[in-house]
């Protein structure tokens, strides 16, 4: 490969997915270079997890389309299984055998996937703390964990011995915060040391901000935007307008929603209103002053991802 030639590691082409006479997926198109750590977002029933399932190889594309990881066909047998054993899914649920423990659905996913001899027992103290998972945890079966445990151990299965992709279809789900953390600290950690390429979907936007240098939007089946999150938020700034008496804020969004219908406004705590798609504090401040509406303060802040959605899907 040449220096300056970029590695694509994940490519979706023209990949439709149909069911019955429902179009679940139309035209989806994207690449992720190694080492990208791309969100994929939308509300459900966009196609987020039929996007997930077709890149694991469970769902073809129909009635047409084309998916690549690490340069294999993930539609043709032979070439999925070397992506499953560089790569590591996890798609909506956990997947465990609730007769077995939690230590031996681990050992039998590792074998599976390297061979007799893999080291499953360092593999797992190495990685338990990460997922506050202790001996006795794992010693019991699956089908006495709650969702979380079994959540943490699906998860600890997927960092198993390095994959160089992982696909991961809402991670955090059922997860407490203090495990939450530290998963994202391990994901980070795999990513600095072995430049991981990541493909994540989450409801939850601010683990999507947090984790994520890109991220595609999807509605009904469609992707509708794919950018960088940097220039995305940057870019854009919401306004906060604090007013000095609590019953002018519903005066003011009467009045803003009236004669500014292209801002996007919103009542928060405090006495206060947030403004999105503003173009000018003092659009804002004529009407109000007309009104004899009196502002205590202003404040701009960056534009968060949730502040973003909020623009996109819901206004």
């Amino acid at each position: 490969m040449a220096e300056n030639q970029v590695e694509m590691i994940i490519k979706v082409t023209d990949v439709d997915k149909k069911i019955r006479n429902f179009q679940i997926l139309k035209e989806i198109n994207f690449s992720i270079e190694k080492g990208e750590i791309v969100g994929l977002v939308g509300p459900n029933g966009a196609g987020k997890s039929t996007l997930m399932k077709i890149l694991a190889g469970l769902w073809l594309p129909k009635p047409k389309g084309k998916c690549y990881i690490l340069g294999c066909d993930v539609t043709k047998e032979q070439e999925r299984i070397e992506v499953l054993r560089r790569s590591s899914f996890f798609i909506e649920t956990p997947a465990l055998y609730l007769k077995l423990s939690g230590y031996d659905n681990i050992e039998l996913y590792s074998k599976l996937k390297y061979g007799s001899t893999f080291n499953v027992k360092d593999e797992v103290n190495r990685l338990a703390p990460f997922f506050e998972l202790e001996n006795k945890i794992l010693k019991r079966k699956a089908k006495t964990y709650s969702l979380g445990t079994k959540q943490k151990v699906s998860l600890l299965q997927m960092f198993i011995g390095n994959p160089e992709v992982l696909i991961l279809d809402e991670p955090f789900n059922g997860l407490d915060p203090t495990t939450t953390i530290k998963v994202k600290e391990l994901l980070k950690t795999r990513w600095r040391e072995n430049n991981i390429t990541v493909l994540i979907s989450s409801h939850i936007l601010s683990d999507i901000e947090e984790l994520c240098s890109r991220i595609i939007f999807i509605k009904n089946g469609s992707i509708i935007l794919d950018k960088n999150k940097e220039e995305l938020l940057k870019r854009n700034t919401v306004v906060i307008f604090h007013f000095t008496e609590k019953e002018h804020v519903d005066t003011a969004c009467r009045l803003i929603k009236e004669k500014l219908p292209y801002v996007m406004v919103e009542t928060q705590f405090n006495n206060s209103i947030k403004i999105h798609n503003l173009n000018s504090q003092y659009d804002v401040l004529d009407l109000l002053q007309n009104e004899g509406i009196k502002v205590r303060d202003i404040e701009e802040q960056k534009m968060s991802l949730v502040d973003f959605y909020k623009q996109l899907y819901l206004q």
